[in-house]
């Protein structure tokens, strides 16, 4: 959660390199088990991260690649861990 919170962070901040490396080092972490609902939300902030730096084309694949394998992904429509931290939700 820490790199999550992290990679939120040094995105709003307009670090997105940074912003990145922390968002998937927290994916990482979250595919190493059982954890769909918490890849869900990493990986939303993580397309927006990229949106916002530049490489759409990435996280239009990303994002099917999420609609297509995690049902998590689509139920958070919209989500940003800018607004809700990962416990609130």
């Amino acid at each position: 959660m820490a790199a999550h919170l992290r990679g939120v962070a040094h995105r709003e901040l307009g670090r997105p390199d940074e912003a990145r490396s922390e968002l998937e080092a927290a994916l990482a972490v979250y595919r190493g088990g059982a954890y769909e609902w918490n890849r869900a939300v990493v990986l939303h902030d993580l397309l927006r991260a990229l949106r916002a730096s530049g490489p759409s084309d990435e996280a239009d694949r990303m994002e099917s690649s999420a609609i297509s394998t995690n049902p998590a992904f689509v139920r958070m429509a919209g989500r940003d861990g800018a607004r809700t931290i990962p416990d609130e939700d």
